[in-house]
C-alpha cells in the first residue's frame, strides 16, 4: 500500500495534471520548470508554505522563480517532497563514482533542505552521512575533513542538526582527529563548529562542574565529578571531600 501510494505521488512529479504553479529553477545561468502543486509542497515545506499564503508576490502568481541551487541537488529535494522517499541509489548516481562527492552529495542535499525547511528530509541524510563518516577508516580524515568544509562553507550557521552531528562523530569515533594541526585549522575558519562542539559538550554534561575550597589556603578549584580526595594545587596539602569517606 505504502508503495502504491508513493508510486501514485510520482506520477504527479512534474506533471501539469492539477498542477497550479510553476517552479522556474535557475542555476548558472539555465533554468529548468517543473509542474508542481502548491498543496504537496506546502505539505512538506514551511518555505513554499509561508511564500504561497503570505504577502509575497508568490501567492497570487502562478510561477515562482527560485535561485541558486544545484539543479540535480533541487531536484531530488521536490522528489522527495512528492514521495517522501529518500533515494539512496540516486545519491549514489549523483555522485558519479567519486568517492568523496559520495560523501558530499547527502551534505549538499541537506543544506539545500535546510534552505527550504524539508525537515523531513534531515533524518535519512544525516544518517547517510553519519554511516559514511563511521565508515573512514581511523586516522584517515579526508572525508572527515572534506564533509566539515563542505558544510560549514555552505551553511555557515550553528547549532543545526548536522552541524551537531558533526561534532559528535568528531568527539567520538574521529576524536583523535582533534590532536591534529587540520582540526585546529578548521576551528580557526568556522566559528561555527567551535559553537557545535561546544553546544555538545555542554549538552553532554561537561561543563557541569562544583566548587571545592581547600581547608588549608582557602584556594577554590571546580571539578567534574564526584571525588573524595584530592591535593590543593596551590598548598599541595590533602583535603577530604564534605560527605566523602
Amino acid at each position: 500500500m505504502a508503495t502504491d501510494q508513493k508510486h501514485s505521488a510520482l506520477t504527479l512529479f512534474n506533471n501539469p495534471v492539477l498542477s497550479d504553479v510553476k517552479l522556474n529553477q535557475v542555476y548558472d545561468g539555465n533554468s529548468r520548470v517543473y509542474h508542481a502543486h502548491k498543496a504537496i509542497l506546502c505539505k512538506e515545506s514551511t518555505y513554499f508554505m509561508k511564500a504561497f499564503t503570505g504577502n509575497f508576490q508568490e501567492a497570487t502568481d502562478n510561477t515562482m522563480e527560485l535561485h541558486d541551487d544545484d539543479p540535480d541537488h533541487f531536484e531530488f529535494i521536490l522528489k522527495f517532497i512528492y514521495t517522501g522517499c529518500y533515494d539512496y541509489e540516486a545519491v549514489t548516481q549523483l555522485a558519479n563514482g567519486d568517492t568523496i562527492k559520495r560523501g558530499l552529495t547527502p551534505v549538499q542535499i541537506y543544506v539545500i533542505a535546510d534552505k527550504y525547511d524539508v525537515r523531513r528530509l534531515y533524518e535519512p541524510a544525516m544518517k547517510e552521512i553519519e554511516t559514511i563518516l563511521k565508515a573512514e577508516p581511523r586516522y584517515d580524515y579526508v572525508m572527515l575533513k572534506a564533509v566539515i568544509e563542505e558544510y560549514y562553507n555552505s551553511h555557515g550557521g550553528g547549532g543545526s542538526p548536522l552541524g551537531l552531528l558533526i561534532s559528535k562523530v568528531l568527539l567520538g569515533h574521529n576524536h583523535s582527529f582533534t590532536e591534529t594541526p587540520d582540526f585546529e585549522n578548521l576551528l580557526m575558519r568556522f566559528s561555527a563548529l567551535g559553537g557545535d562542539m561546544a553546544l555538545v559538550y555542554h549538552r553532554q554534561g561537561m561543563f557541569q562542574t562544583r566548587p571545592l575550597v581547600c581547608r588549608h589556603c582557602l584556594l577554590t578549584i571546580h571539578v567534574k565529578g564526584n571525588i573524595g580526595v584530592y591535593f590543593c594545587g596551590r598548598c599541595n596539602l590533602k583535603n577530604q571531600v564534605k560527605g566523602r569517606h
